[in-house]
């Protein structure tokens, strides 16, 4: 938090002798005066109305300022806070508005804007706190796993799956497929999906409702529920979209499952309790890493947030490097297309150009955006049918289309709920007067 004080950048003028004095004389009382006046003229004021908490130094910051303020680190243990202008402007009735309407099956969302709750909404019916499976956003979150493994020292982006598990005998590799291929496997390239390798999707689940196994009962399973496109495709991108590698990579290095690792090196430090969400496994009870997480709106922000905040999940508490926030957001793959989303890919995130955002993205329209240049994080769920998935990520996309292309400008612009009201502040009102008449 920012406290902003401008009279004390001009206080040290009090030890200068009286001569020197004479000579700051008139330049200190003209700015004190020009400070004095601009205080009066904009006040501390809300969109809503109401007056900042004075014991609230970030909000009275950012609406003194005009500033927003992206270097803020919220704590993410904590519930979000909700804006003053939350659910109350003309944007945020219109993504309402939109979420409501029609057979367009969203959910729920969480949007954010300087780590605050500017809009939500749970669809009728539902708990506050209902979970919902992510799908591939799951990947997104595997991808923090992974490099806080890399940044202990577990892993390296260059190992190969012979690395992490060496051919000293032939009872793994001995009856896996294309295990010639799969040995030069790097964790970097399954980062990307440009191994070469999809899945074999003659062993696909028959119902959306139950992936049960389909990443593979056992390591050599899993090796072996991939399908080789060949050499020609290593290098460039192909979506592998289920397979459970990284499970069991993430396993071999620190002896512990994904929703392990992750229940005791994230989630405490991002305010998400074990209880209160869900991740599939397979039958050896590894969880799977390409999909397999049922998470609230909520709970799927903290990880967009997280990432907002170059890993800090709070002042305190680094969860994960900048820099490995900022690789994974850039782009290694520049032509990445599945299906209807087409754009670049990062390490396990979608990056969208037209959006100026990063998403974590999965089945049936279910995404977590971020937009740096905005300071906003939006998760939203939606519901999945069988055979109907396809027209649940259009709705999906055109509502995240839609945000992308509201400004949310709450410090700017007055909501419809009021004309914006300009409060003085009077003890700041009163010593900005002392000031002035002291110099």
């Amino acid at each position: 938090s920012i406290a902003f004080d401008p009279v004390s950048q001009y206080r040290h003028k009090k030890t200068i002798n009286q001569g020197d004095t004479a000579i700051y004389y008139p330049y200190t009382r003209m700015i004190s005066s020009l400070l004095f006046l601009s205080y009066l003229c904009n006040g501390v004021y809300t969109s809503t109305g109401h007056l900042a908490s004075q014991h609230d130094t970030r909000k009275s910051y950012k609406s003194f300022s005009g500033r927003t303020l992206k270097e803020s680190i919220i704590d993410l243990s904590k519930d979000f806070e909700e804006a003053p202008s939350f659910n109350s402007t003309p944007e945020t009735e219109e993504l309402l508005s939109y979420a409501k309407g029609g057979p367009r099956n969203i959910l729920g969302y969480v949007l954010l804007k300087n780590g605050e709750k500017l809009s939500e909404y749970t669809r009728d019916g539902l708990p506050l706190n209902f979970t919902s499976q992510v799908y591939s956003a799951t990947k997104s979150w595997t991808g923090l796993i992974i490099g806080m493994m890399i940044e202990n020292g577990n892993l390296f982006l260059n190992e190969t799956l012979l690395d992490i598990w060496p051919d000293t005998s032939d009872e793994l590799w001995h009856n896996v497929n294309n295990a010639n291929a799969l040995k030069n496997v790097t964790i970097e390239s399954l980062l990307m999906h440009t191994s070469g390798f999809i899945d074999d999707y003659s062993k696909a689940p028959t119902s959306f409702t139950n992936f049960t196994d389909f990443g593979g009962k056992t390591l050599q399973e899993t090796l072996n529920v991939t399908f080789f496109l060949g050499d020609d495709a290593v290098n460039n991108f192909n979506y592998f979209a289920a397979g459970n590698i990284f499970g069991y990579v993430i396993k071999e290095r620190t002896g512990y499952t994904a929703e392990e690792y992750a229940n005791k090196y994230i989630m405490p430090y991002i305010g998400i309790n074990p209880s209160e969400y869900s991740w599939w496994y397979n039958a050896e009870g590894v969880s799977y890493t390409y999909f397999g997480m049922n998470l609230n709106p909520q709970q799927l922000a903290k990880l967009g947030q997280l990432y907002l905040q170059g890993g800090l999940a709070s002042k305190m508490n680094q969860v994960v490097s900048k820099k490995w926030t900022e690789e994974s957001f850039t782009p290694h793959v520049l032509n990445a297309t599945l299906g209807d989303t087409q754009g670049e890919y990062g390490y396990l995130w979608w990056i969208d150009s037209s959006w100026n955002a990063t998403c974590a993205y999965g089945l049936g329209g279910q995404y977590c955006c971020v937009f740096p240049d905005k300071d906003m994080v939006l998760s939203v769920l939606s519901e999945t049918f069988p055979g109907d998935t396809t027209d649940n990520s259009k709705y999906t996309r055109e509502f995240v289309s839609l945000v992308s292309s509201l400004s949310f400008d709450t410090e700017n612009n007055p909501t419809s709920k009021g004309l914006r009201k300009y409060v003085v502040n009077p003890i700041v009102a009163g010593l900005l007067l002392l000031a002035y008449v002291w110099l």
